[in-house]
C-alpha cells in the first residue's frame, strides 16, 4: 500500500473523530468531556498476514471494532461490531475472524432481591458477513463465565479453546477445564476436564495439554502436573507452599522457545516477580528469562494463535517491554531510538514478522500507534489514541519522591500545568493499591493540571509493582502508614514552596476514594475538601461483602491486604472513615455508581448518614448505572463535571 494512501485513511480515520466531537472542541479548555471520554482508539492489532489493522473505536455511539485494508487504495475503512460493552481485549483467531472480549453490567432478581451483576463474553465476529456470535451463547454464567483465551488453534479454522469453570466436568463442584467453541454458532463443549483445584493450563501449538496446576487453598499449595508425552497421564512433579493470603508462587504460560521448558511468572525466587523457564521434567526453575530487581513484571504478552509468551512488561517510571525473540527485541530498540521521547512496544505483528503495531507512550502527551515495515524499515503513524487532546494539552508532568522515615521510597508524580504557576494541589488518587500509576500520560491529572492546578500522584506501600516486601510493607496499614506515606508526600510537596497556595483537595477513585476519605477524617488539618468516587467508608462491611460475592482465596486474599475482621476488628474499625467522622472534617464529595458491584452503593449512603450527624458540609451524588470502574465515559465525565466544580469551589485562589 502506497504510504499516501494509508496517510489519507489515518486522515479519515481522525476525521471520524473529530466529527463526533465537534460540539466539545468549541467549549471551554479542558473540558470534562474530552479528558472523561474513552480513548479514541485503543487495541490496535494486525492480522496474521499482515494486510488489515483491526482496532477500538470510540465514541458518543459506543465502541466499534474498525477494520482497515491495506491492500486497498482506500484503505476499505469497514465497522464490524458496535457495541454499548466496554471492549477490552482484541485477537484475531485467523485472517477472518476477530474474538473481542466485552464486559456490561445487569440488574437481576437473585435470591429475592435486585442486584448488579458485571457478566463478561467473548465474542467472535466474522469480518466476511459482519455476523457476531457470543461464545458459550447457551450458557448465561456470571462474571468470569467468559474464561480465558488459550488458543485460537490453527490446526482448526474457525475453533478455539477457552479456560473456563465448567460446571459439568466434575460431579460435585465444577472444575476449571479447558473448552473448545466453534466460532461460528457459539457451540462450547468440554475439551479436557479440570481437577479440583486447577488454576492454569499449558496446552502445545495444536491443543494438546502439556502442564496443569492445582491449587489448594486452604493448605496453600500449589501443585504441578507436567508430561512429556502428549498421549501419557499427567504427573505430578512439584509442589509449592506459599503463605495465606499471599499471591499464588507461579502463574503458567506457554512453551518455551526450546519445547522442555515451560515459561512462567515466579513469585519465589526473589522479592520481585520474574519470568522464568520451568523445567518441563520437574517443574523447578531452569533459568530465568526477565527479571529486574527493583520492579515486578506487571503484565505479559500471550500469543494465542501460537500459543506462546510473546513479551513482558516491567514499569519503571515509564513501561519497558522485553521481548522473548531477540531479533524483535532489536526492532522495538531501533524503533525507540526513532521515537526518542516515547517508551516504545511492539503489541503485535504478522506471523512473518514483517508488519509490527508499535505503542509509543509518552509523559506529557498522548499515545500513539504506528506500524512499521520491516523490509521497508520504515515507520508510519496510524493514529494518536486521543487525537482530540493533541492540541490541547499543554502540561508538564515529572517524578517527585521522597524517602519515608522508616526507610522507603516513596514514588510520585507531578503534573502542572505549563507556562503557567499552579495554584493550589490536588492529591489523585485514581484507581487501586494493586495497580500503580506512572509518568506515562494521565487524562484525569492532565484535566485537572489544565484546570490551573498542581496534581500529585502518589504510590505508596502496599502498591504493586516494586517487589513483595514494598506491597507487604502496606498489608493491614490502609488508614495507618499508607495513609502518611500519601501526607508525608503532600507535606514534602508544599514545603518546596513549588504551589502559591497551601490548599489541597483529595481526589480518590475506588482505593483512591477509600483514601481520600480517610485522609478528610483522619487527617483533616491538611485537606481543605475531598472527593470520594466509588469508595469504601467501613472496611469491615466492605471484606463481609466479598465474602458473600466470592471464594475463600479472595476472602482469605482481601484479609491479608486490608485486614482481619476477628483479629484485626478494632484497627478495621479505627481505620474506617464512616467511625472517625468528626465536625473538623473539610468538606467532602460523595459519588457512587448505583450499579457498583465490587464497593456497594451504601458503602457512600452510610458515610453521608455519619456526615449528617457531625454536620459537616458535603454532597452525595449518584451516578446511575455503570459499574466500579467508571467504564462508561458518561459516567466519567460527570464525575469529572462534578469533582471539578467541587474542587474549585473549595481551594481555587
Amino acid at each position: 500500500m502506497k504510504n499516501q494512501s494509508f496517510m489519507a485513511l489515518a486522515a479519515s480515520l481522525l476525521g471520524c473523530i473529530a466529527a463526533l466531537n465537534a460540539s466539545t472542541a468549541a467549549a471551554q479548555e479542558a473540558d470534562p468531556a474530552l479528558y472523561g471520554a474513552e480513548p479514541a482508539f485503543d487495541l490496535v492489532q494486525i492480522s496474521p498476514d499482515g494486510e488489515t489493522v483491526a482496532m477500538v473505536q470510540n465514541s458518543t455511539e459506543g465502541s466499534a471494532v474498525v477494520l482497515f485494508d491495506r491492500t486497498k487504495a482506500d484503505g476499505g475503512l469497514e465497522t464490524v461490531l458496535l457495541t454499548n460493552a466496554a471492549i477490552h481485549l482484541l485477537e484475531w483467531e485467523g485472517n477472518e475472524n476477530i474474538l473481542a472480549l466485552l464486559s456490561d453490567t445487569e440488574r437481576l432478581h437473585i435470591d429475592r432481591d435486585v442486584e448488579s451483576i458485571d457478566f463478561w463474553r467473548w465474542v467472535s465476529v466474522s469480518r466476511r458477513t459482519k455476523k457476531a456470535t457470543i461464545a458459550f451463547e447457551s450458557s448465561r454464567l456470571i462474571t468470569t463465565a467468559s474464561g480465558g483465551l488459550i488458543s485460537t488453534l490453527p490446526s482448526e479454522p474457525g475453533k478455539a479453546l477457552f479456560a473456563r469453570w465448567n460446571e459439568r466436568a466434575r460431579a460435585s463442584r465444577g472444575a476449571y477445564s479447558l473448552n473448545k467453541v466453534d466460532l461460528e454458532t457459539g457451540k462450547g463443549e468440554l475439551f479436557v476436564a479440570g481437577k479440583n483445584g486447577t488454576n492454569d493450563w499449558v496446552i502445545d501449538s495444536d491443543g494438546n495439554t502439556v502442564m496443569r496446576a492445582d491449587v489448594d487453598f486452604r493448605k496453600h499449595q500449589m501443585e504441578i502436573y507436567s508430561r512429556t508425552d502428549t498421549s501419557a497421564p499427567m504427573e505430578l512433579v512439584r509442589t509449592v507452599s506459599y503463605e495465606e493470603g499471599d499471591y499464588l508462587p507461579l502463574i503458567l504460560y506457554a512453551i518455551g522457545d526450546n519445547p522442555n521448558e515451560i515459561v512462567a511468572l515466579d513469585r519465589t525466587i526473589a522479592d520481585t516477580n520474574h519470568i522464568v523457564g520451568l523445567n518441563r521434567q520437574t517443574g523447578e526453575v531452569a533459568r530465568t528469562i526477565f527479571g529486574d530487581e527493583k520492579h515486578d513484571v506487571l503484565s505479559i504478552q500471550y500469543n494465542a494463535r501460537h500459543a506462546r509468551l510473546d513479551s513482558a512488561v516491567i514499569y519503571d517510571e515509564m513501561p519497558k517491554m522485553l521481548h522473548t525473540d531477540e531479533a524483535i527485541q532489536k526492532v522495538q530498540t531501533d524503533i525507540a531510538a526513532a521515537l526518542p521521547t516515547a517508551a516504545v512496544m511492539i503489541i503485535s505483528r504478522s506471523d512473518d514478522q514483517k508488519q509490527l503495531v508499535i505503542e509509543a507512550r509518552y509523559a506529557e502527551k498522548p499515545t500513539e500507534y504506528y506500524l512499521y515495515n520491516a523490509d521497508a524499515r520504515h515507520l508510519e503513524l496510524l493514529a494518536s489514541s486521543r487525537p482530540e487532546l493533541v492540541n490541547d494539552v499543554s502540561i508538564d508532568r515529572r517524578e517527585f519522591d521522597y524517602t519515608t522515615e522508616d526507610g522507603l521510597l516513596i514514588n510520585g508524580y507531578l503534573t502542572t500545568p505549563r507556562n503557567t504557576e499552579a495554584t493550589s494541589l490536588v492529591v489523585l488518587f485514581a484507581g487501586t493499591l494493586l495497580g500503580r500509576d506512572t509518568l506515562d500520560f494521565d487524562a484525569l491529572a492532565s484535566f485537572f493540571a489544565m484546570r490551573g492546578y498542581a496534581v500529585y500522584q502518589p504510590v505508596p506501600r502496599g502498591s504493586v509493582g516494586f517487589g513483595k516486601q514494598f506491597q507487604q510493607a502496606g498489608y493491614g496499614e490502609w488508614g495507618r502508614k499508607v495513609l502518611d506515606d500519601i501526607n508525608n508526600g503532600v507535606r514534602a510537596l508544599l514545603s518546596t514552596g513549588e504551589i502559591q497556595s497551601s490548599k489541597v483537595c483529595f481526589v480518590g477513585i475506588s482505593d483512591g476514594g477509600y483514601l481520600s476519605l480517610a485522609g478528610a477524617t483522619l487527617s483533616p488539618s491538611l485537606y481543605s475538601c475531598a472527593v470520594s468516587a466509588n469508595g469504601i467508608s467501613d472496611l469491615t462491611a466492605q471484606l463481609g461483602h466479598v465474602k458473600k460475592r466470592s471464594g475463600f482465596e479472595r476472602v482469605e486474599f482481601w484479609e491479608r491486604v486490608i485486614g482481619s475482621r476477628f483479629s484485626g476488628a478494632e484497627e478495621l474499625r479505627d481505620t474506617s472513615p464512616v467511625n472517625r467522622v468528626t465536625a473538623a472534617a473539610p468538606p467532602i464529595l460523595l459519588l457512587h455508581s448505583k450499579d457498583n458491584t465490587e464497593v456497594p452503593f451504601y458503602q457512600s449512603k452510610i458515610m453521608s448518614d455519619a456526615l449528617d450527624e457531625e454536620g459537616v458540609y458535603h454532597e452525595f451524588v449518584e451516578l446511575k448505572g455503570n459499574d466500579h470502574y467508571f467504564s462508561s465515559a458518561e459516567s466519567r465525565i460527570e464525575m469529572l463535571r462534578r469533582s471539578i466544580d467541587f474542587v474549585d469551589r473549595h481551594i481555587s485562589e
